[in-house]
């Protein structure tokens, strides 16, 4: 394999971690609950701050704009 292929592979790899991201954000944004506990940090079992589903979709948007930038590139 060329190092061009391994580049194009590595990239191939970026745009899916973005979009899984940014799919999860839209899970989370719109009701969705597993995985809440390990990506929000807790003290004494209650959550340290609570994100709102408009800061959410913000998150989701940028991730998937990172990964439309790096499918451009």
């Amino acid at each position: 394999m060329t190092v061009t292929r391994y580049i194009a592979i590595a990239g191939l790899f970026e745009i899916a971690i973005f979009l899984i991201l940014a799919g999860l954000h839209f899970f989370w944004a719109f009701g969705g609950h597993p995985g809440n506990g390990v990506a929000v940090p807790e003290k004494d079992g209650r959550p340290l701050f609570r994100p709102g589903k408009g800061i959410t979709i913000l998150v989701a948007f940028a991730l998937l704009s990172c990964s439309v930038f790096f499918a451009g590139r």
